[in-house]
């Protein structure tokens, strides 16, 4: 199934009594990574593919950007910390 597809099927499902869907998006405009999300976002960081710490950043609100212009790779691993410390990882790859 395409990734499309159950997202629509996400869309449509009904959610639970006393829950509530928590949506957090990485991607790139260029060479800025944009981060998104539905709460406040407490720390951002990005690593190469070997794991080195390349930036960080702390915004403290719903939405986050750092400059990708200096680094060398085209692919990153994304860590996003929420303030009420959800936290997701995304393999983004910069075209």
């Amino acid at each position: 199934m395409s990734p499309l597809y159950l997202s629509r099927i996400a869309q449509l499902l009904p959610l639970p009594p006393g829950r509530y869907t928590l949506q957090v998006k990485a991607f790139f405009t260029g060479t800025v990574l944009n981060v998104t999300a539905t709460a406040a976002i407490a720390k951002v960081s990005i690593f190469d593919v070997n794991g080195v710490l390349l930036a960080t950043t702390a915004p403290a609100s719903e939405q986050a950007q750092l400059n990708t212009a200096n680094f060398s790779g085209k692919f990153y691993i994304v860590n996003v910390i929420l303030a009420n410390g959800n936290q997701r990882n995304f393999k983004l790859l910069r075209k």
